[in-house]
């Protein structure tokens, strides 16, 4: 790419050169056309977890859980009864009665 025109060389060309106001137009839609070309590029987004889940699934491997960027566990399927491994319902049961 090449450097903008100066307001000094705008001067000089104008002295010596006609056709100045053809050039810097070719000039200014040259570089609007690159900017427009680098604006419409889209930077790739991630693959969802959905889409991985999928993909994995039809590949013939079962998924349980997911670990995230984060660290955060995603687990599916069966969900673990909470009432026999929470020691907290059995002391809300007896304040109850």
């Amino acid at each position: 790419m090449s450097r903008p025109i100066t307001m000094a060389e705008i001067e000089r060309q104008l002295l010596h050169n006609d056709n100045l106001l053809a050039q810097v137009e070719q000039k200014f839609f040259e570089q609007k056309r690159k900017i427009l070309e680098l604006e419409r590029q889209r930077a790739t987004r991630k693959t969802s977890v959905a889409t991985l889940i999928k993909r994995a699934e039809k590949s013939g491997h079962h998924v349980t859980s997911v670990t995230m960027a984060d660290g955060a566990v995603l687990h599916f399927g069966e969900p673990a009864p909470a009432e026999a491994s929470n020691p907290w319902f059995d002391d809300l049961r007896a304040t109850k009665q």
